[in-house]
Formats: C-alpha cells, structure tokens, sequence
C-alpha cells in the first residue's frame, strides 16, 4: 500500500513521527473501511438468500429479531418522551356520593379532555377530602365514611379541578 501523505517539508524526528503515526492512521482508516465493505457485502448476500428461499438462516433471523427489538424499543422511548397532553376539562359522575361510617365507595367516573375535547385516557389524578374528619380519600379515590356529615373531595389533574359531594350517613 502507498501513501498518500507527502513528505515534502523539513525532516526532523518528530515530523517523522508524525509521518509515521498518519501512515498508521491511514492503514487503520483502509482496513477499517475493508471491514465495513465486507460486512455489507455479508449483509447484502444474507438478504439475497433470504430472498431466494424465503427463510433466513438462524444468525441472520438473530440479527433480524434484534433490529426488531431495538426499533420496538425506540419507538417506545420516543412514545415515553412526547409531552404529556395537558387536561383542559375534568367531569367526574357522579357529582355527590353516599357513603356509611366504616364503609368506602370508589370515586366515580372521572373523564378528561384536552383543549380540543380529545379524550386523554388515564389522567394524572389527586384527590383531596375538604374535611377528614368526615370522609377521607386515598391516591385511588376510594371514599372512606369516617363520621356522619357532609364533605367536598376535590379532584385534580394539574391546575383543573372538579368536585364531588360525599355524604356520610
């Protein structure tokens, strides 16, 4: 193999070192782009066979369930890394509840839309009891009947809320 970087300036020791690390680089740089070559050349008859015969070999089906996988997986990190819609409006139904001392009832159905009325399917939701002392509510909306009265839970998404009146008998 020739080189192709001139030796045209001044000889000195470490200009001839430097000559001689860049011829190294340049055989590097050849054997590296051989490798390339072949592996596509490897590449392109796997995918000729597979088009001839209709079935990969095993190592080409290993190569191609792995591309599988990791297109899979990037499609879902760029699903996990879109912004979340923004909740617009809350509607929980039903408005009031009735629950006894002791006794718990689920919150009810609580629908969310963006600011075009598009449905978002499992919102972000905190519940929060106007008096404890009367009905709690846990991280679920699950109402719990502490002592008989009237309460308001507030559900949130964000900055939008909705209510709901829980009576405790």
């Amino acid at each position: 193999m020739s080189s192709s970087i001139r030796r045209d300036h001044e000889h000195t020791p470490d200009r001839e070192l430097l000559f001689l690390v860049l011829e190294g680089l340049e055989i590097i740089m050849s054997k590296a782009a051989d490798a390339v070559n072949a592996a596509a050349t490897k590449i392109g008859a796997d995918l000729d066979t597979i088009s001839a015969n209709g079935l990969p070999d095993p190592t080409m089906q290993a190569a191609l369930d792995n591309l599988t996988s990791v297109a899979a997986k990037a499609d879902a990190l760029a699903a996990s890394s879109a912004p979340a819609p923004v909740v617009a409006n809350l509607v929980i139904s039903p408005a009031s509840v009735s629950v006894g001392v002791g006794q718990t009832a689920p919150a009810g159905s609580v629908s969310a839309t963006d600011t075009h009325g598009a449905a978002i399917a499992n919102p972000v939701l905190t519940f929060h009891s106007s008096d404890a002392s009367i009905v709690t509510v846990d991280a679920n909306g699950v109402y719990t009947g502490v002592a008989a009265g009237t309460a308001t839970v507030t559900v949130m998404s964000g900055t939008v809320s909705t209510t709901v009146s829980v009576s405790v008998a």
